[in-house]
């Protein structure tokens, strides 16, 4: 499973509705790297839904 995920600078005050992630390349077989992926992805968007301030995005 990857880790936390790391944000650059993100805008303070109001943000916009939509958010763009984007999945870095993984190596190995298509399972693992679908798997990663994935795991990836879903941890980015618990930790951006668990933000009181993105609430409205």
């Amino acid at each position: 499973m990857a880790g936390p995920h790391v944000w650059g600078e993100l805008p303070e005050g109001q943000l916009t509705g939509a958010v763009v992630f984007h999945v870095p390349d993984t190596d190995g077989p298509l399972p693992d790297a679908v798997r990663s992926a994935t795991g990836r992805t879903l941890a980015v968007v618990q930790e951006w839904l668990a933000e009181e301030r993105f609430a409205e995005t």
